[in-house]
């Protein structure tokens, strides 16, 4: 199901031409309040609306054909902004080499320092649908350059397919300066954390039922999870716990154990657990996992902040995901996620306003985009 990839070297360009397949770079960007961002851009991401129902139909799109960036923003941990924008494959560009992206009018780039620390900087310069204004700011994120894991946890084996999943830069600390037009929307400094993910074939083609993850930050050190369950529920899931540390120690809990408590169910159907227990192989606890209710709230993908704490009496914070593949691309639920996915180059739902930029405003946005007679009959 999943396997820890390299970290000095970039993913395979092939995976943009690999039918149905994904590659996507997060970063997140948090302070001790509950207020940061996170970003993601893609190739192929499995959750936009089509991608995954064309290749349930057998008829699969490229990666590459499917360029997005999304941009989410948090005070005090509610969602503030958010925008999913799909752009025109002419718009976007990567280059493994330089570890440099171009979507619109948007940058990334990646750098290893010589001080054996890698840095990602982010200019951000993107419409919003409904207003004149731009979102546009700048992230920047140091730390510790992930090496690469002695097991690799799953090595892929040759001619298979796994989610190849690789910290990049952990543990780090990281600026972000946001602003939509002329108002301010976002200047924190705080922990940040930055991956990839990638897949020469379907994320729910992969036998994985649904996955945890979570980065916490520590006192000197941020561990991470990953628990993968298989689809057959007679089998164990995969666990993957990792403790990076500032000097670029990694300690793997090889054999690591995942126990969930306490069922919840989310506002459009999602189950998930307020207590996840990392454990060694003997069951000494390694991580006790607190999960608030999410923040980011769909039917295959919620986001939740995390508070959690060691054996040894350290506290911290982080956020945490989990994402249902068989429940991505429902047809029910296509309309719906269409609403929220702002399209550069084509047509848009009348309801996107509804659903992206600002928090507040977006019925003012909505209803002068359908025209002076909605505003007259209001």
């Amino acid at each position: 199901m999943l396997a820890i990839d390299d970290p000095t070297r970039p993913l395979s360009p092939d995976l943009l031409t690999s039918p149905g397949g994904f590659a996507w770079w997060y970063a997140d960007l948090r302070d001790e309040h509950g207020s940061g961002l996170v970003l993601i851009w893609s190739f192929g991401l499995p959750f936009l609306p089509g991608y995954a129902a064309a290749e349930r139909a057998g008829h699969p799109e490229l990666p590459g054909a499917r360029p997005s960036l999304n941009v989410a923003v948090y005070e005090r941990n509610a969602l503030v902004f958010y925008q999913l924008s799909e752009h025109a494959p002419a718009e976007c560009r990567w280059d493994p080499a330089a570890s440099r992206w171009t979507f619109g009018r948007s940058h990334f780039v990646t750098e290893d320092l010589p001080d054996g620390r890698r840095a990602l900087r982010v200019t951000l310069d993107c419409d919003v649908p409904a207003s004149p204004e731009r979102l546009t700011g700048t992230l920047e994120i140091i730390g510790t350059a992930a090496r690469a894991l002695r097991s690799r946890v799953a090595p892929v084996p040759v001619g298979g397919a796994r989610h190849l999943w690789t910290p990049l830069i952990v543990p780090a600390l990281g600026h972000a300066k946001l602003s939509v037009g002329p108002r301010p929307l976002l200047d924190l400094s705080g922990t940040a954390y930055h991956d990839r993910n990638g897949g020469s074939v379907a994320l729910h083609r992969l036998g994985m039922r649904h996955w945890l993850w979570g980065r916490v930050a520590l006192p000197g050190e941020e561990r991470v999870y990953f628990v993968c369950y298989p689809r057959e529920r007679t089998r164990a899931p995969l666990v993957v716990a990792l403790a990076f540390h500032e000097d670029g120690r990694i300690d793997e809990i090889v054999g690591a154990k995942a126990t969930r408590s306490g069922l919840r169910l989310a506002r459009f159907g999602m189950h998930w657990w307020a207590n996840l227990t990392l454990a060694r192989p003997d069951g000494t606890p390694w991580l006790e996992v607190r999960s608030a209710p999410p923040t980011d709230d769909g039917p295959f993908y919620l986001r939740t902040p995390l508070g959690a704490r060691t054996p040894e009496g350290l506290h911290g914070q982080g956020i945490g995901e989990l994402c249902r593949p068989d429940r991505v691309d429902r047809p029910l639920e296509r309309p719906f996620v269409r609403m929220r996915v702002h399209q550069t180059a084509g047509a848009n739902s009348p309801f996107l306003p509804l659903f992206t930029g600002r928090r507040e405003g977006r019925v003012t946005r909505l209803l002068s985009q359908l025209g002076p007679s909605a505003r007259a009959s209001r």
